[in-house]
């Protein structure tokens, strides 16, 4: 799959890929070059839309394996660090980047923001953390730094019953069953106008039925602003021409861009590295010293240090001792020799297995 999509840097640093035409013109689905709308959006099984228009920063896209979920790309890693961040600095800091995603969409599209009184995301049933909180917070200062004020009512808004299991159903089940699931605790919203923002559009049900009730307390125009479009494919179906940044800033999780500095302390040992066959190397750590097995053949990579372990198998990423490694390579072959060897592995990443040394 070729891609030349354009792409924006979220806070100036990290690229991400925008969604490109043909989409559907209300949800953003793909659909065939000159169409419009997808068949659902074409003849909905709902009489009102209830919302005018959604935009996204790019395609949210993660590949399900037995144990985890794969992200297929940087904007995809980053709603996973979001909604499933070990840490809570992690949490801010990629809500921070989306908030960042966000508003230069909203630069792009000035409606969605002009004359709007109040932001406001699904809210979460019970005491679950509302992972939306991390965007909308640095998105207001944003746009406060513009003179743009907009009240957060999220606070505001009620599930009044858990919809996990509704992930299960088809869209249109989906639909049926999320319809009235939302309430707003104000008495009258008097006809001004509300974006939602969300972190992950898929059957755009949740964000249908919270404008229905922003429209029951009598809402003017509602827009939809989401970092990401989900995106669901069988196979591992990549971009094939990210460039070496991107490829380096997506098998590091962003640790490249986000601390440097401990990619930048360590220290090779014994480095062993026959171009297109295998990577053998030591490493000297603060308490031990870790071992790296790379072969291209079998398509396997072994090391044993506790962030790989714990972190990195689960989702393919690349620790701090990888990086250095692929950057030692760079330094010595060149950044198109070392770019080829990172999209070998990303491009076929279902299929290799990453192992405790």
């Amino acid at each position: 799959m070729e891609d030349n999509s354009e792409s924006i840097l979220l806070e100036g640093k990290v690229p991400i890929r925008l969604i490109q035409e043909p989409y559907c013109k209300k949800c953003l689905k793909e659909v065939s070059e000159g169409e419009d709308f997808c068949s659902f959006c074409l003849s909905p099984d709902f009489e009102d839309f209830y919302f005018n228009e959604i935009k996204a920063i790019g395609s949210y896209h993660s590949f399900d394996t037995f144990f985890n979920k794969i992200p297929v790309n940087i904007l995809s890693e980053l709603i996973l660090m979001l909604k499933y961040g070990r840490y809570e600095q992690h949490r801010r800091y990629a809500g921070l980047l989306l908030a960042d995603g966000l508003f230069q969409i909203i630069n792009q599209y000035p409606n969605l923001i002009e004359n709007t009184s109040y932001l406001i995301s699904p809210p979460k049933y019970g005491n679950e953390e509302n992972q939306c909180d991390y965007i909308i917070n640095p998105l207001r200062e944003k746009l406060k730094e513009y003179k743009i004020l907009v009240e957060n009512i999220t606070e505001k808004a009620v599930r009044l019953r858990n919809t996990e299991n509704y992930k299960k159903l088809s869209r249109e089940e989906r639909f049926e069953e999320i319809e009235g699931i939302h309430s707003i605790n104000i008495n009258d919203l008097e006809g001004k106008k509300v974006l939602i923002i969300d972190d992950v559009l898929t059957t755009y049900a949740t964000v249908w039925d919270l404008s229905r009730a922003l429209k029951e307390k009598n809402a003017g125009e509602i827009n939809v602003l989401v970092a990401g479009r989900s995106r669901t494919f069988d196979e591992w179906d990549v971009p094939k021409d990210l460039s070496f940044d991107e490829l380096l800033i997506y098998f590091s999780n962003l640790d490249i861009i986000r601390d440097p500095n401990k990619i930048n302390e360590v220290v090779i040992r014994n480095f062993k590295f026959l171009k297109d066959k295998y990577i053998s190397c030591e490493f000297s750590g603060t308490r031990d010293k870790y071992d790296l097995y790379i072969d291209f053949d079998r398509k396997n990579l072994e090391h044993n240090c506790r962030d790989f372990e714990i972190t990195r198998i689960k989702n393919k990423g690349f620790c701090k001792h990888i990086i250095k490694v692929f950057l030692k390579i760079k330094d010595e072959c060149g950044e198109k020799y070392t770019r080829k060897l990172l999209r070998f592995i990303y491009w076929d990443l279902d299929s290799w297995e990453f192992e405790l040394s």
